[in-house]
């Protein structure tokens, strides 16, 4: 059965078998997946078209990348 399938930014026409099952909402196979490249959060179980954005409480780091930085920070 074709059906159409929407969630945030994503929308497409897909085939699907329907079978009634009590433990699973949705089955998707590795072709599916292998197609699409969700962003999938496995502990949290949820599945998004795009991968989430950096939160602005993310840590960056002032470390020199390099020797020569690395010197002159030491005032060399």
């Amino acid at each position: 059965m074709d059906l159409a399938v929407k969630f945030e930014d994503f929308g497409s026409s897909e085939q699907f078998t329907v079978l009634e099952m009590d433990k699973y909402d949705l089955i998707r196979g590795m072709p599916w997946l292998e197609k699409h490249d969700p962003w999938i959060d496995w502990r949290g179980k949820a599945i998004g078209a795009s991968r989430p954005a950096v939160s602005d409480r993310a840590l960056v780091s002032h470390v020199p990348t390099s020797v020569r930085n690395w010197a002159a920070r030491k005032g060399h």
